[in-house]
Formats: C-alpha cells, sequence, structure tokens
C-alpha cells in the first residue's frame, strides 16, 4: 500500500488510519484496524520543513 500527499505545508502531521465498520464516526473503536505511524524512537509526529522533499512512512503498522 503507498499513500502520497502532496502538496502539504510545512508544519507537524500525525499520520493514522483505521476501520469504522459500525459508522459511528471513531476509527479506534474495540475490535476495529487501527494504525498510526511511528518513527525508529517511538514518536509519531512527522515534521515537514519548507521545500522539503518525500518523508518515509513506511512504519505505520496495524493493530486489531
Amino acid at each position: 500500500l503507498t499513500w502520497l500527499f502532496s502538496g502539504l505545508p510545512a508544519g507537524r502531521y500525525r499520520l493514522e488510519a483505521g476501520t469504522d465498520r459500525d459508522l459511528d464516526g471513531s476509527i479506534d473503536d474495540a475490535g476495529e484496524l487501527y494504525g498510526v505511524w511511528r518513527d525508529d524512537i517511538g514518536g509519531d509526529v512527522i515534521e515537514l520543513g519548507e521545500n522539503e522533499g518525500r518523508k518515509d512512512a513506511s512504519s505505520l503498522a496495524f493493530r486489531r
């Protein structure tokens, strides 16, 4: 699975993804899939500077 977000302004971002099987607007309920990007030291914020190129977010891991 490949994700691409283009044109993002400089800033701090969190990358989260999940399912909403019961359609209640929440993606982190018990029994649903949920993932959050973490870097090598456990941080969950991606920092983008001005004119910065690609960031690797390949460590997105899902839990149930």
